[in-house]
């Protein structure tokens, strides 16, 4: 997602602390109080300023803050729940991080493949490009090729992929500000989609969130109700919602598998806390994904 160029006035924050390496969890109890309300303090200020969103905050399983914060709605009218459907940005590449992940723990490909190994018409520049190299944007692929909003399909956004110039050779280290590629991870999406048989959101809908019980995050198959979907901004001006720009079953090519996917604060815990505890991939792919996950 190009959050550089879409500034939108809602967002979902989660955050899950567990273990000793955090400050903050050896904090005794009391202080522990003292960070959370300071925090509800910081982000009810923030209000006044334009902010708006859907915060929560977890420690050990224990809700700490759990609120909606300014308003829903372009009118400025409807106050932000803590329920209320988002789009996640780029939390869509850890997701489709998993699926690949997911693939290979059913045996139907490898991290070491080449992409040429999975999909048709690779031309012989970007033939050895691997899986890998797309999860850790090391691909030298370019970020984008055309805005989130602008629907192109996957023969479009595929033709375009492999026609490009790469910036780098495949494999290079760099910083990831130079080497950082949304179009890499929709790249991935289309392995998916070849490997698996099925479209990309309804591989991850079953494999990744029906089995956590999942209903609510998505594209186009969960059926929101509108007034739960927040409005966000785009230079000072009503925007909308991400879903407003997907195709009739899915969205651009530009955006699938690397952003504008929806959900709630409490369905993106849900589903990093079941990765946590091994319930979608098994330890040694969740231990690669840990190091790995974008």
């Amino acid at each position: 997602m190009k959050f550089n160029k879409l500034a939108a006035f809602t967002s979902a924050v989660v955050f899950i602390l567990a273990g000793e390496s955090f400050t903050f969890c050896q904090a005794p109890v009391r202080a522990i109080d003292e960070i959370v309300a300071k925090m509800d303090k910081h982000l009810t200020d923030g209000e006044a300023k334009g902010f708006s969103g859907s915060f929560l905050l977890i420690k050990d399983g224990k809700t700490l803050l759990q609120k909606g914060y300014g308003f829903a709605d372009c009118q400025r009218q409807k106050r932000t729940a803590t329920e209320m459907v988002f789009d996640i940005g780029s939390l869509t590449k850890p997701i489709t991080a998993v699926a690949i992940l997911k693939l290979q723990s059913q045996g139907k490909l490898k991290v070491d493949d080449s992409i040429s190994q999975h999909l048709d018409g690779v031309p012989a520049d970007k033939a050895g490009i691997t899986i890998l190299q797309l999860l850790r944007h090391r691909s030298g692929l370019e970020d984008v090729f055309g805005e989130d909003e602008d629907y192109v399909t996957k023969e479009w956004f595929l033709k375009k992929a492999f026609e490009s110039k790469l910036r780098f050779k495949p494999g290079e280290p760099g910083d990831i500000d130079d080497t950082y590629s949304n179009a890499g991870y929709s790249l991935l999406g289309a392995i998916i989609e070849k490997v698996s048989g099925l479209s990309y959101e309804e591989y991850v809908s079953r494999n990744l969130f029906e089995p956590i019980g999942l209903k609510n995050t998505g594209y186009r198959k969960p059926n929101w109700k509108s007034e739960r979907v927040v409005c966000g901004f785009r230079d000072e001006k009503p925007w909308g919602s991400v879903r407003d720009f997907y195709g009739k079953t899915e969205p651009s090519w530009n955006l699938l598998a690397n952003g504008g996917m929806m959900s709630t604060v409490s369905e993106l815990n849900t589903f990093f806390t079941a990765i946590l505890q091994d319930k979608i991939l098994p330890k040694a792919e969740k231990d690669f994904y840990l190091e790995t996950a974008a």
